[in-house]
């Protein structure tokens, strides 16, 4: 069970760091959650910073033991996850979407990131599984100033300050659903769940690839976790890993 234990900290570096060092020293429990105060250098996607106030957003890392997933399959663990935030936030309004792979966004603007760190271990035909999983966790709750980053809260949706250990509690809750759905092999609800909340899914874009920017349309996510594209001129459909093609406009045309 996710939560059965949580851990505040008044300030890590990183909360997934924290988890990591607790790893290697054999000192931490499956569904362990550590949470943060204030992170001084929160850990966003390939080596970028989350940027979260002191005391004004939830920072939380989980730890997951024996997740039971073969390498080829781990983006359901993403999936999983991207959908026990948006199970939460969509409590409070009905205007967000998961953002391929892994972000919450609200009209458009960022509300929450994930971190999924995760070791490997040989199973009994030599197949590749995940031994163990850190999902790390930023969801902007009070915080009002962003700086030059398209983002925003609860609290600028909402109007009104949250009570974050509240919060905390609830958020849990939504990664044990989504989690025993995952543990009991609902993987076809899973997808069917993550497309039909996926941003821009189905609905004309502009992206681009390398130097070239084309119009297409979402059709998919495939077995590996790859955006699957087709591009409105050509037709061609291709699969693209995180980075390998970029949003360009965000209200599509």
């Amino acid at each position: 069970m996710i939560g059965r234990k949580i851990t505040y900290k008044d300030t890590l570096n990183s909360t997934n760091n924290y988890v990591a060092n607790l790893v290697r020293e054999n000192k931490i429990e499956h569904g362990t959650v550590i949470l943060a105060g204030s992170q001084i250098a929160g850990k966003g996607q390939r080596g970028a910073v989350w940027d979260s106030e002191p005391l004004k957003n939830i920072s939380l890392s989980a730890f997951l033991n024996h997740v039971n997933l073969s390498v080829n399959n781990s983006f359901l663990l993403t999936q999983a996850i991207s959908l026990a935030v948006f199970d939460f936030l969509n409590e409070f309004d009905s205007n967000f979407k998961i953002k391929w792979p892994n972000d919450i966004l609200w009209n458009n603007s960022k509300i929450a990131g994930i971190l999924i760190e995760t070791q490997l271990e040989k199973g009994k035909f030599s197949e590749l599984l995940i031994k163990n999983s850190i999902v790390g966790l930023g969801i902007n709750v009070n915080q009002e100033k962003f700086g030059d980053y398209n983002a925003l809260s609860l609290k600028s949706i909402l109007k009104k300050e949250l009570v974050i250990q509240d919060l905390v509690l609830k958020l849990i809750d939504k990664l044990n659903v989504r989690f025993n759905e995952l543990e009991a092999f609902q993987f076809k609800k899973i997808k069917r769940d993550y497309l039909a909340n996926l941003w821009l899914f189905e609905k004309e874009s502009l992206f681009k690839e390398e130097e070239i920017i084309f119009k297409g349309t979402i059709t998919g996510i495939d077995e590996i976790g790859r955006l699957v594209v087709q591009n409105l001129d050509s037709k061609e459909v291709k699969a693209y890993q995180n980075k390998e093609i970029v949003f360009v406009e965000r209200n599509g045309f």
